[in-house]
Parts: C-alpha cells; structure tokens; sequence
C-alpha cells in the first residue's frame, strides 16, 4: 500500500509521512493515529489491524477535518471519505474455485484464519464459506484462528492433520498464518498432498509457492489500494468526489504465472 502512495505522492509533490507502527496491533496502530492526527495532515490512509480499537481515533480525525481513507479492512462506523478493498467475495471465489480444480474429486478442507475481531477476517472466513457451498464434494471441517503468529499457524495445522487425517486442502485469509501453515506442510511431509491457498503474496510465500508447499495466493495488488487512497484525498483537496466503497479485482498467482509480468507485479516487493 505504501509503494502506491509513494509513487502517486511524488508525481503530484505531496508530503507523504509514515507513521506505520512497527508491531501489528490495535494499540500500537491507535498511538501512531493520534500522532499523525496532532499534524493535522489533509489526509490519513489506514488500514486497521482491529476495526473497532480504531473507530473512535478515526471519528476524531473526520471531525477535525481530516480525510480519512480506510484500505484492506473496512470500518463503516467511521465516516470516511472512501473505503478501498481488493474485493473479498472475488478474492474468496477465486481460491475456492482454484481448490476444487486442485482436488477434482473432493475432500475435507479446513480454514486458517488470523483473528476473528479483526472485521475483514471475517469477511474472508464468510467469503470462503460461501463460495464452498458451490462444490458440494469439498467439506469444510474446521476454521480456526492462528492470531499474527507463523509457529502458532503451523501448530494448528499440525493440530489439523492430526484431527482430521484425510485433510485436503486449507484456505488461508492471511499473510502470516500463509508462510506458518506452509512450513507445517513441509515438516510434516504434506507437500504436495494438502493444497494450500494462500492470502497475500509476501516475497517469503511466493519462494514457498515455487517450492510446492502453496498452490495459489491470491494477491490483494495493494499498491492499487495505496494509489487510489492517494488520489481520493487529491480529489477531495480539489474539490472532486470519490466513490465511498472502491472494490478492485485482486489476481491469484499460480506456478503457472508467477513469472509472467502481471503475477511479478502481484507479488508484495519493497520499494524505495
């Protein structure tokens, strides 16, 4: 997200400050708001790591006449000036879809998920839930929720395996229960036996998709979140509107794409 506010911010001479706390947490995130609020900046681009811990933050900066953008975890109890978000139902679809290619003739699966109060987790649990309901042969057996923590990911699905030894498949909703559930894969000597779709394309889950232990990510292209986050605020500044929920498609890469340019532009690299 930050590479598409940086690269839009420099072509339009925005000063574009990050106060990205170094922790995934609510309360981090909270105190890393409140200091960019007391800039008083024309605008604030947020993705929240719980929903509601940042409501009341959030109101505070729309009521002193900041505008807000919210990517990647909607939080429609704050009043801002547009929500943005690779779209949950397609993301959930195309995974589902490309796990009932994977096991043709059906099997259990299981859901790995982060937490369950962050809000947009629970649209992508749901999501997956929904989708499955078009493949009758494909049997959800558990969800659970490994918090941002790769060890305890990988210990649920070693818990998984051990519950459930006709395991098939797993949908992950998240970056880090991904690598977590994809290095139990290996250990446990499941690679290529228990396919796993990934959410989010880290550099570190791709290598694990071109070693076998993952067979698609669906990438949320979140530099496009970061540009048009960026530019609602420009067009807010001059006078424009911008839609208030803006859903884009996200791509799933496969080992079949990943090398071509459109999966290398879906994959989570740094920038400058």
């Amino acid at each position: 997200v930050l590479c598409g506010m940086k690269g839009l911010a420099k072509k339009n001479n925005i000063d574009l400050i990050d106060t990205t706390p170094s922790t995934f947490s609510a309360s981090a995130q909270v105190g890393a708001l409140q200091a960019a609020i007391a800039r008083n900046p024309s605008g604030i681009v947020v993705g929240p790591a719980v929903a509601s811990a940042v409501t009341s933050t959030l109101n505070t900066a729309v009521a002193q006449g900041i505008s807000v953008a919210i990517v990647a975890n909607p939080v429609f109890s704050v009043n801002a000036l547009t929500f943005i978000n690779a779209d949950v139902k397609d993301a959930t679809k195309l995974g589902v879809d490309a796990m009932a290619k994977l096991l043709p003739s059906g099997g259990e699966v299981a859901i790995v998920a982060l937490q369950p109060n962050s809000g947009i987790d629970a649209l992508r649990v749901d999501g997956y839930k929904v989708a499955l309901k078009n493949y009758p042969s494909l049997t959800l057996v558990q969800t659970e929720y490994s918090g941002v923590n790769t060890a305890n990911a990988s210990q649920i699905l070693a818990g998984l395996i051990a519950a459930h030894p006709k395991l098939a498949g797993v949908l992950v909703t998240s970056g880090t229960p991904t690598v977590g559930v994809a290095t139990q894969v290996l250990a446990a000597h499941e690679t290529g036996k228990i396919k796993v779709i990934g959410y989010d394309a880290s550099p570190n889950a791709v290598e694990k998709l071109k070693q076998g232990t993952i067979q698609a990510i669906i990438s949320q292209l979140p530099r496009n979140a970061g540009e048009l986050a960026v530019q609602s605020i420009i067009d807010k500044e001059a006078g424009k509107s911008s839609p208030k929920e803006q859903n884009y498609k996200p791509f799933l890469i496969t080992s079949q794409n990943v090398g071509t340019p459109q999966g290398a532009a879906a994959i989570y690299s740094p920038c400058s």
